[in-house]
């Protein structure tokens, strides 16, 4: 008889080897977010980044980490507590797994679930010998102020719920992002470019926190309306190097979206910040 997480990783029909490494990949996010439910997590804290994109939105674009804000600062928070659960989850259903904690005195506390995946006869492809699949958990214990939420739900592996920024917190996320990350990710201007095309406008209040908190505007007070934000973001956005931006974000993307990679230019993101300061008037 399959398990339920072999008939997950099979449903995605995945055409080789490394898009089938990506379904068993996402297969163990899900059931992360599965063991997280379980153990009170979200009554405390709330899913966002790339990956909430592709699990809870549809963004189509694989991703690697799971990404958490706590409600309120935690300077003690541990993991030990949610971490057993999710290994206890990953157990139950046939994935063996190993969690290994983060160290380090941030307020990004993380811990990391590694494994070899499913036995390779229960797959369609051959996998290279050795190959260990890892995904970092991560929550900031001192989050920024201003964030909305709303409730969402999973099917697998059993209907669950989750708490989760809202898109216009997630949006603000990632303009703080492509303005302060010390280093260029191309995945920022594909999640940019998929909030723009939705008419996400970015939560203020959440963003003023972010710029308050980390980067260059730090501890400065900046009180960013649209014409700031558009403002610096065409700033930072005439300063990419383009190849290098697609260099990122090809391996997490899918044919038709790859081919999509030939519009981004100055001139389209451009009217990225266009569109997006049409729809904060």
């Amino acid at each position: 008889m399959t398990s339920p997480l072999i008939n997950r990783i099979m449903s995605s029909e995945a055409p080789d080897a490394e898009a089938e490494d990506m379904a068993v990949r996402e297969a163990m996010q899900e059931l992360v977010l599965y063991g997280l439910s379980e153990s009170g997590f979200f009554a405390r804290a709330a899913f966002h980044g790339g990956t909430c994109l592709r699990i809870v939105h549809g963004l189509d674009r694989f991703s690697e980490d799971l990404d958490f804000s706590l409600d309120r600062p935690e300077p003690d928070f541990e993991w030990k507590q949610h971490s057993a659960m999710v290994g206890r989850v990953l157990e139950q259903h046939g994935l063996a797994a190993s969690i290994v904690q983060g160290g380090g005195a941030s307020a990004l506390r993380r811990f990391d679930v590694r494994t070899a995946g499913p036995p390779p006869e229960s797959l369609r492809f051959r996998h290279r010998k050795g190959r260990i699949l890892r995904v970092r958990v991560e929550v900031d214990t001192n989050p920024p102020f201003g964030a909305l939420t709303t409730q969402s739900f999973m099917d697998f592996p059993i209907p669950h719920p989750l708490i989760c920024y809202d898109l216009p917190s997630g949006m603000a996320g990632k303009c703080h992002a492509i303005l302060c990350r010390d280093h260029l990710k191309g995945r920022d201007f594909f999640d940019f470019a998929w909030y723009v095309g939705r008419r996400i406008v970015p939560n203020l209040t959440l963003l003023r926190s972010l710029l308050d908190q980390a980067g260059p505007w730090r501890g400065r007070g900046i009180e960013p309306d649209a014409r700031w934000l558009v403002e610096a973001l065409s700033a930072r956005m005439a300063g990419v190097d383009w190849d290098s931006a697609r260099k990122d974000v090809t391996p997490f993307l899918g044919e038709a979206q790859r081919k999509a990679l030939s519009l981004w230019s100055g001139d389209y993101f451009a009217d990225r910040i266009a569109k997006l300061e049409r729809g904060m008037q």
